[in-house]
């Protein structure tokens, strides 16, 4: 019985962190920036091969 209980608290730590805005927050502020500076650049090297075409 005692393994089955770990099991259970286990799973519930595990989906206490999936759900904790705590462990997210960071990760979605770092993932937002990862891709707005991906679209960044590559909105400067599309405008930078328009310069190049004048």
């Amino acid at each position: 019985m005692a393994g089955i209980s770990r099991k259970y608290r286990l799973l519930r730590r595990s989906h206490a962190m999936w759900v904790s805005r705590r462990v997210w927050q960071p990760r979605l502020v770092f993932w937002a920036g990862a891709v707005s500076i991906g679209l960044i650049s590559v909105l400067f090297a599309l405008l930078a091969d328009r310069a190049q075409a004048l």
